[in-house]
């Protein structure tokens, strides 16, 4: 019925436009400056992302900005500016961000593609939502959510979330029909947007709208209808221009390009801070005390790229804005030298260890990891990742909590993480470490020495990453930059923040300062959008590309022929199951069989032993069914924080870690059922 009545309404305009005299005068829509004129009535700044908010900046590698006016801008409850744009200019969309819009009704979800859903539905010919590449018409698989948390059924999100990367300075179309409110009735179509689709006698001399119309007519409506969406049943439509990769990823490149340069020049130095061996292990590890033989906490120097070394500091910058080195810094690194490198004959190759969200490198000292590296027979070290760390925490709830458009200031010290990592690897290669000695009360040990025949414990070379929770997430972005690290464990995370966020239960302390800054679940959703831009500077789904391949800029990284190991526990509460599926999709690596779950639908599969990379994902007997439930955090479980612990999942790092085999460590059943 809605289609049949559309198709009256086109043809009624064309009968008007060749009666000129019969068409009735249409009165200008009343829209602020800077809104999007689309469904300005339901929020000024949607759709987004948008074109309507991007402008022509020669001085940006796109040639274009992304600038959102002041009657746009997101107003938190401080009364300061919500617009991120001002503290990070963006030169075009993130390739990977949510599609916000809303109809101002509440919509039924269940109409929609889910989550669980096929995606292949939404690349069908005539499906009537698609995301479509401008160039030629090709449609982006997808899913919908629908924000449950709207308390006002006319400001109700609907986000669409591509499970594809978007390709680099590329335009995009989304075009929406066949929505329908929760009564079953046609979602209404906003004015703004409804006088476009329904042509000139709607426009009129609208001076804004009308030379809207030009370029839709001509950009937009012939491509959503190539793709079988007729224009009459469309409730909403518009076009968008990803940026450059280039933008986003050359502060960190030209971070590492100095630092590899400087460490050339002036090797890094390092002292001991503590140690610890044999029985006095003890007095440090309450738990399985036995898998280690030394502690060593050691201070390192190395060159800095910040303007401080303190919380919410911002990267260093010449006059022409450039990152620059700015002298050195000193950060701790905890070494932890396992009982089964004292009992081997030989040096323990290094373990380079990543921690979780917002915590610190004491996670290393846990039983858990200490158990991983004794069975790896590797040398652990850890140190923080600064800017997200424990220490950040301050900076990321005054920032969310106050200054909205400064939301994403700690991500300014995660580079400097990375020169830290790139720092110690070149120290251990170089056999920095070797020498180091430590005073004790009656005598001077050589920490990195065996006592007896002065052999050094820590080899130069075999350098192997594992990450778990943020430190996969960052580690997907540390596995694209170190060139000595070739084989990669990336266990219990994600890539691309946004769309995991919600669906993460460490994101329940990010949103009580959310909802006390920006109160309305709509306008969150708004400023999740804005935001993954910000995140592309440190997201690992922006450097996959380049795990396995030369970096756009700056010294070889040796990306061929390393491997990567994702390990996923089904129903992970902490990080959502589909930041690693999206993960896998932007690395190009394929799901792992036999297997106790059925993979995605679009990812590629292998059979166990693969030598290569691929995700392999642990039933742990936990109901994922909350995984369905969009956007509100979910209630903890043991999943997060036990995959680590299981037999299996350290027999399969083992595996892989030492000689790049990913092997089937559960009989293909599921495994690690925590009891």
């Amino acid at each position: 019925m809605a289609a049949s009545l559309g198709m009256r309404v086109v043809v009624g305009s064309s009968l008007c436009v060749l009666m000129l005299s019969a068409c009735p005068a249409v009165e200008p829509l009343n829209v602020p400056p800077d809104c999007n004129p689309l469904a300005h009535t339901l929020h000024c700044g949607l759709p987004y992302p948008s074109d309507h908010f991007l402008v022509d900046d020669p001085s940006l590698p796109s040639g274009k900005r992304v600038e959102i006016g002041r009657d746009a801008e997101l107003l938190p409850s401080s009364g300061r500016s919500g617009d991120i744009t001002d503290f990070i200019a963006q030169d075009g969309f993130s390739r990977h961000a949510p599609i916000v819009f809303t109809l101002g009704v509440r919509i039924d979800g269940a109409t929609l593609p889910g989550i669980s859903d096929d995606p292949a539905a939404t690349t069908a010919a005539g499906f009537g939502l698609a995301l479509l590449r401008a160039s030629d018409g090709a449609r982006v698989p997808f899913f919908v959510d629908v924000d449950p948390r709207a308390t006002d059924d006319a400001r109700q999100a609907i986000i669409m979330r591509p499970l594809k990367k978007l390709d680099e300075q590329a335009r995009y179309i989304v075009a929406i029909s066949g929505v329908v409110d929760t009564s079953g009735a046609a979602a209404p179509v906003p004015e703004g947007f409804r006088r476009l689709r329904d042509g000139a006698w709607a426009v009129g001399e609208d001076p804004i709208l009308k030379p809207l119309l030009t370029r839709f007519d001509a950009e937009v409506f012939p491509a959503v209808e190539a793709a079988g969406i007729a224009r009459a049943s469309l409730q909403l439509a518009w076009d968008f221009t990803t940026g450059s990769d280039a933008h986003i990823t050359h502060d960190m490149l030209r971070a590492r390009t100095l630092v590899l340069d400087e460490l050339a020049r002036t090797p890094p130095t390092a002292a001991v801070d503590t140690f610890f061996e044999d029985d006095d292990i003890e007095l440090l590890f309450d738990d399985r005390p036995e898998n280690a033989w030394r502690f060593v906490l050691l201070r390192v120097t190395g060159p800095r790229v910040v303007e401080s070394d303190q919380p919410g500091t911002l990267l260093a910058r010449d006059d022409a804005g450039e990152v620059r080195l700015n002298g050195t810094t000193t950060f701790d690194v905890t070494a932890i030298i396992p009982a089964s490198v004292r009992d081997g004959d030989a040096a323990g190759p290094p373990l380079l260890y990543g921690h979780g969200f917002f915590g610190d490198q004491n996670e290393v000292e846990f039983g858990s990891t200490r158990h991983m590296a004794n069975e790896l027979g590797r040398v652990v070290f850890a140190l923080n990742w600064v800017g997200m760390s424990l220490e950040d925490v301050g900076v990321v709830s005054g920032g969310v909590g106050n200054q909205v458009n400064e939301s994403l200031r700690f991500g300014e010290r995660v580079p400097q993480a990375m020169m830290n990592w790139l720092t110690l690897t070149e120290l251990v290669a170089a056999g920095g470490l070797d020498d180091l000695t430590f005073d004790l009360a009656n005598t001077t040990v050589t920490p990195f020495r065996r006592p007896d025949d002065n052999a050094a414990v820590v080899g130069r070379d075999d350098f192997v990453f594992i990450g778990i929770s943020q430190g996969h997430i960052l580690g997907g972005v540390h596995a694209a930059l170190n060139t000595r690290v070739r084989r990669v464990t990336l266990h219990a995370g994600g890539s691309a923040f946004s769309h995991m966020m919600f669906r993460a239960r460490p994101f329940e302390g990010f949103l009580f300062f959310l909802d006390r800054a920006l109160p309305d679940p709509l306008d969150q959703q708004v400023l999740t959008a804005h935001l993954q831009r910000g995140y592309d500077r440190f997201d690992p789904a922006t450097y996959a590309p380049y795990v396995n391949a030369p970096l756009p800029e700056g010294p070889d990284n040796g990306g061929e022929g390393r491997r990567v190991l994702l390990q996923v526990g089904r129903g992970d509460a902490q990080v959502p199951n589909l930041g690693a599926f999206l993960h896998a999709r932007y690395l190009g690596v394929p799901f792992v069989l036999p297997s106790a779950i059925t993979p995605p639908a679009d990812l590629p599969t292998t059979t166990a032993p693969h030598e290569g990379s691929g995700i392999y994902v642990f039933d742990m007997g936990v109901d994922p069914s909350f995984e369905e439930q969009a956007n509100i955090p979910p209630e903890e479980n043991v999943v997060h924080d036990s995959l680590r612990s299981t037999r299996e999942a350290v027999a399969q790092m083992r595996a892989f870690l030492n000689d790049g085999v990913i092997v089937d460590p559960c009989g293909g059943a599921g495994c690690g059922v925590v009891r």
